[in-house]
């Protein structure tokens, strides 16, 4: 399987992918892609549910699943949740576009329904995802909402209209960081300061900044052992390159398309979980199975990223970076002072790098 834009290559097969069933070998010609990897890609992308297969003759036949329309992976909405949504989807738009002379963005919309939302306790179904908390339902400004209006209907009108006043002066990156701190979402927070830095790299002295950044995140990440797993791998990789003396704006992109294939991974996981308060695991399947999509596109980037530098295990460091991780919810905080020297130190061979399994 190609390790290069890989979801480029998911994407040509998946779009030579017809809706009558056909051999491998007549989509890889299509696609103009190997019959073997196109053959693995197939099997993964019917394992996320976007393709299905028949058997013909012994062999197997695919074809392409029609998605549905409607909220994101296809999660059902009960009639009240959507009367709702799409009653304050409606209004944000109304109000925005009084306010501004345009319509809001999806983001925008979706910061401020979560806010309404947290506000009055109006129990719509939200969870983090990529850029924070979001609902089950996207925003489109040209859609026509029906609804029967709410009987808070008012009221909502009302913080709608003062967050509008709030928010409409804010840039996208101000909008974010003024979400995650509305919604005391600390490792989002750091993300965005991450990312800067990483769109800055030039060299050694950049990456230590970021490896100290990313451990300060791993205090703040979720009870997921293979989260917390990803994140130490990825760790260990950009350590291993510090050390070896790679030139690290050679290999920016990689290292930046890594941590975004690391954060979709994580992202998908917390809306998953979140989620799990409003549905039945049997409503996520779809989502469920993009985890699982996100895990194997993120695998080959951190093995093309790893190929760079020899690689160990980090297994012998899972238990003691989760109990720092585990650490900020115990609200015992570790000082900028001590993420310092833990982020120097694991520059060399130091004892504290050997307990995290990073050296």
């Amino acid at each position: 399987m190609p390790k290069k834009s890989v979801e480029e290559f998911f994407e040509k097969v998946l779009e030579s992918v017809g809706i009558e069933a056909e051999k491998v070998g007549e989509i890889a010609e299509r696609a103009g892609t190997s019959w073997e990897s196109t053959r693995r890609a197939l099997e993964v992308l019917e394992k996320v549910g976007v393709v299905k297969s028949v058997k013909e003759n012994g062999k197997k036949l695919y074809f392409r699943v029609k998605p549905e329309e409607g909220a994101f992976f296809n999660i059902p909405l009960r009639r009240k949740d959507r009367d709702m949504i799409n009653f304050i989807f409606d209004k944000i738009r109304e109000i925005w576009k009084e306010k501004t002379g345009e319509n809001p963005g999806k983001t925008v919309a979706q910061k401020i329904l979560v806010r309404v939302n947290n506000e009055l306790g109006l129990g719509i179904p939200v969870g983090r995802y990529l850029y924070g908390t979001i609902c089950v339902q996207p925003f489109e400004a040209g859609r026509k909402y029906e609804y029967t209006k709410p009987e808070k209907w008012k009221e909502i009108t009302q913080r709608i209209r003062e967050a509008v006043n709030e928010y409409s002066g804010l840039s996208f990156e101000e909008l974010k960081l003024r979400h995650y701190r509305e919604t005391e979402n600390k490792l989002y927070e750091l993300k965005e300061g991450l990312i800067r830095k990483m769109e800055l790299i030039e060299g050694k002295e950049d990456l230590e900044e970021i490896t100290e950044k990313l451990l300060r995140m791993v205090v703040y990440l979720p009870e997921d052992r293979e989260v917390v797993e990803a994140f130490v791998k990825y760790i260990e990789i950009l350590n291993r390159i510090k050390r070896r003396g790679i030139k690290v704006k050679e290999i920016k992109p990689g290292i930046l398309e890594s941590f975004e294939k690391l954060w979709e991974f994580m992202a998908t996981k917390l809306f998953y979980t979140d989620l799990l308060k409003f549905y039945l695991p049997a409503h996520l399947e779809l989502l469920r199975k993009t985890i699982e999509m996100n895990k194997f596109i993120l695998k080959e980037y951190l093995s093309d990223l790893r190929d760079l530098v020899p690689y160990e295990s980090v297994e012998s460091g899972f238990e003691e970076l989760k109990k720092l991780q585990g650490s900020a919810k115990r609200e015992k905080k570790i000082s900028k002072k001590e993420l310092r020297k833990l982020a120097e130190e694991t520059a060399g061979n130091s004892e504290v790098f050997r307990e995290f399994g990073l050296d």
